[in-house]
């Protein structure tokens, strides 16, 4: 999608990004790197097969790709309902709600 080019990406730092991604992500049958790589590579089909690609600018092509590596970065493995009944201090600090999504907001 040109984008190395586009935004003068240095290959290097890219690298590093990936690699990075990789070593948080934790060994878990699913919310693993594999399943990241698999959404990165499903979201440039999205981008490139449809019609979606032409309404997006560089910049939110570039963000979609960039999120759908680290979406599930650190993911523990374990679902919203565990976190709940083991009273986790992520869950009572969500309020029980949407404990994994916010956890990935807290990363930030």
């Amino acid at each position: 999608m040109s984008l190395i080019d586009r935004f003068n990406i240095d290959l290097g730092k890219l690298h590093s990004l990936v690699s990075g991604v990789s070593r948080h992500m934790k060994r878990v049958p699913y919310h693993n790197f594999t399943h990241a790589f698999n959404i990165v590579h499903m979201t440039y089909i999205i981008l490139t097969k449809s019609k979606l690609r032409t309404i997006l600018d560089d910049v939110e092509v570039l963000a979609a790709m960039v999120g759908a590596l680290a979406h599930d970065t650190g993911h523990p493995g374990l679902n919203n309902v565990y976190f709940q009944k083991v009273k986790h201090p992520l869950a009572q600090t969500c309020n029980d709600q949407a404990v994994l999504e916010m956890y990935h907001g807290y990363l930030l």
